[in-house]
């Protein structure tokens, strides 16, 4: 799940119009590989704390909650290939909302 850490720029096609955010991948305790991914999603408003990230095949899967623009429980599934991200959140039964996203730049 390596391929996934790192500062994305994504932005959320939803049907209140483009929602941008920025995604924070990192591996937790110092960064040895043994440890866990943890990971932040914030917008202008809010920050959340992504809950549950876990591999299923080639996707990458997690949860957050978060309470702006309106209360919602999401469900993500996204792709990596290189610097780019593709996918979908999803909030209950609402239809899916399509994600993509461009890795930053490693800091120097």
């Amino acid at each position: 799940m390596d391929e996934i850490i790192g500062t994305w720029d994504v932005e959320l096609a939803t049907p209140i119009g483009r929602q941008q955010i920025v995604l924070e991948f990192t591996r937790a305790a110092g960064g040895d590989q043994g440890e866990p991914i943890t990971g932040a999603a914030s917008s202008p408003r809010e920050t959340v704390e992504l809950r549950d990230l876990r591999r299923e095949g080639d996707a990458v899967r997690w949860e957050q909650s978060i309470r702006h623009p309106i209360r919602l429980n999401l469900a993500f599934t996204v792709r990596v290939a290189g610097d780019r991200m593709l996918g979908e959140a999803k909030a209950g039964p609402l239809p899916s909302t399509a994600l993509t996203g461009i890795r930053r730049p490693a800091a120097v």
